[in-house]
């Protein structure tokens, strides 16, 4: 019951930030949707930075779930590396332009969620690692410093793109960057 409650109060949240942005959103807003009462939420959340930080944590999480299962080790190095950042970057990117109140999600102004953000482009290095080990037989540090590479420059595009059409190029660019690497 727990989990679910935890779901749901994550779930809930989410919606109403994107929706109403972080800023507005209430406990007590987070609380009255779900359905339970502020006490009952605090049993599961103390404060609203914490059900921030998670929602980030399952979004990641999901995100790196995704990619692994979608990669087709028998596809090009290209190929896997643009459906992972479509995965991390493309698809976030959408909903944020979806929604203007959603760009609070990747502010690097709320200090509380750095450490969860950062936690999470690891993971997504990690993983870009393991896609270039693959794929590239070059020297494991040129594949980590490439690694690396693409997981700061797809956290700067998101920032920096007018648009989803510049985002894509920019990913695109980046890609035959490191393929030709």
């Amino acid at each position: 019951m727990e989990i679910d409650r935890r779901t749901k109060v994550l779930q809930t949240a989410m919606d109403l930030f994107i929706h109403h942005g972080y800023k507005k959103v209430t406990l007590a807003d987070i609380a009255a949707e779900v359905g339970v009462s502020r006490p009952t939420l605090y049993q599961v959340f103390p404060n609203k930075e914490e059900i921030f930080k998670a929602i980030i944590g399952n979004f990641h999480k999901t995100a790196i779930d995704q990619i692994r299962e979608s990669r087709d080790l028998n596809t090009s190095l290209d190929k896997q590396l643009l459906e992972a950042i479509d995965i991390w970057t493309i698809q976030p990117y959408k909903l944020i332009q979806a929604s203007p109140r959603a760009e609070e999600f990747q502010d690097s102004n709320m200090d509380f969620a750095k450490e969860a953000l950062d936690e999470a482009y690891a993971g997504f290095e990690a993983l870009v690692l393991e896609i270039l080990n693959s794929k590239k037989k070059s020297r494991s540090a040129v594949n980590k410093d490439l690694a690396h590479l693409i997981a700061v420059s797809v956290k700067g595009y998101k920032f920096q793109a007018k648009n989803l059409k510049e985002l894509k190029a920019l990913v695109k660019s980046l890609v035959m960057l490191v393929s030709a690497n």
